[in-house]
């Protein structure tokens, strides 16, 4: 393949502006110094370059790379979004709703069955025939909505954050039950030991434990959703997305993974500092 500068002084004209920030992706409020990159293509290929330590870049090893390799096991998948799993781990979403995961497992999250590590992008099969359309996770636990806005979580479960009727962790997926039937989840809020899932209709519920009131007047404790009004404000979400840079004429994107929130957080229009001079 022809050498393809995506940013950098090497080639002005197909420098990938650092401003065009994806919004929709860009809700994060993590620092800009970035753990790892991966490039995609609409071909399927894929690419990844930074920190591997424990295999998140999805090379089958947990070496580090300083220029980009192409993780052949994602080989003609086309890869609509990629999450990042506070600098640990990484899910990819297919353009077709499944998912992979590659990275540390050590409390379940990935809902493989196990806990151990991955290096290779594998195939989530409990939850990809779902169709799944977002991850929300902060490295401990995740949620894997699906294009009903149905909710499976994984993982750490202090407190009964994952919202499954229990406050045993789990590492295999199972589906949250909502108080109201047929209701459509749009957005989920992580707190350290409380999880906030929003509904389409405006509803909001609650589940895990708030000891220490820092989000309602009352101690709260729940291992399952509870329906809350009004929702509480000042809610620092916790979880963590890569951040997408797009607009390339031959189909590349460029995804950032980000660690997680720090006290010093800079706005998204100061990504202009970060550099990837990809060579694909």
């Amino acid at each position: 393949m022809k050498d393809m500068f995506l940013s950098g002084k090497k080639n002005e004209k197909n420098r990938v502006s650092q401003k065009k920030i994806d919004k929709g992706q860009g809700k994060t409020g993590c620092s800009v110094q970035p753990y790892y990159t991966f490039i995609t293509h609409s071909s399927g290929w894929i690419w990844g370059k930074g920190d591997n330590s424990l295999g998140q870049l999805g090379l089958n090893d947990t070496q580090d790379r300083s220029r980009f390799s192409r993780i052949t096991t994602l080989d003609y998948n086309p890869i609509r979004e990629i999450v990042c799993a506070d600098g640990f781990a990484t899910f990819f979403i297919s353009t077709q709703g499944e998912v992979y995961f590659s990275g540390s497992n050590v409390t379940g999250y990935a809902a493989l069955g196990h806990n151990e590590i991955v290096t290779s992008p594998t195939l989530i099969k409990g939850i990809s025939h779902r169709k799944i359309s977002k991850i929300y996770t902060d490295g401990y636990r995740a949620f894997f909505v699906d294009i009903r806005g149905h909710v499976y979580a994984a993982g750490q479960n202090i407190g009964g954050m994952l919202g499954v009727n229990t406050t045993e962790s789990i590492n295999t997926s199972k589906k949250i039950k909502f108080p109201i039937e047929s209701v459509a989840i749009k957005e989920i809020l992580l707190t350290k030991h409380m999880t906030i899932f929003i509904s389409k209709e405006g509803k909001t519920f609650a589940a895990g434990m708030d000891k220490k009131r820092e989000l309602f007047e009352k101690s709260f404790k729940s291992n399952k959703p509870v329906l809350i009004a009004p929702m509480p404000v000042d809610i620092k979400d916790i979880s963590c997305k890569s951040i997408v840079v797009t607009r390339h004429p031959e189909g590349y994107r460029m995804h950032v993974c980000l660690p997680p929130q720090q006290e010093n957080m800079k706005k998204e229009d100061d990504l202009t500092s970060i550099e990837i001079n990809a060579v694909l």
